[in-house]
Parts: structure tokens; sequence; C-alpha cells
């Protein structure tokens, strides 16, 4: 069963906005939502796990056995330490 979190439109506007900026490289812009994050004392979380949901329900549509890939990516970084 998968997590889920308690988020608001808000959250989850910030989500879309800050992954947009990252994909045109729009420094200002995620500037602009970042500021918006720091001031609100559930930004932060909010932010995350929508983004968290977002990456997730994305990965398992390209690939569902995407968690196998991510156990092997962390494998991975625990031989490069």
């Amino acid at each position: 069963m998968r997590l889920t979190a308690n988020t608001t439109p808000t959250d989850e506007a910030r989500a879309y906005r800050s992954m947009l900026a990252w994909l045109d490289g729009d420094k200002m812009a995620l500037d602009v939502v970042l500021a918006e994050v720091m001031r609100d004392p559930t930004g932060v979380p909010g932010l995350l796990f929508v983004l968290l949901e977002i990456a997730s329900d994305m990965s398992m549509r390209v690939n569902p056995d995407v968690g196998v890939w991510l156990r092997a990516a962390l494998l991975r970084l625990g031989e490069e330490e």
C-alpha cells in the first residue's frame, strides 16, 4: 500500500510551478516558488510530499519495476562511498 499525505491545492500548484521552472531552466521562477514555500510553515513538507507523489506516479507509468531500479541505484551509491 502506497503512502499518502494531506496536501493542499497550493502545495500541488507549487510543485507543478517548481517542476516547470526546473525544466525550463528558469531560476527566477524557481526562486519565487521557493521563497513562497519558505514563508509557509507547512510549505516545505507540502512541496516535498507532492513532488514525491508526482515523481512516483510518473516513474511507475514509465517503468512498473522502478522500485527495483531505485534499490539498485542505492546499492551503487553505497559502493561509491
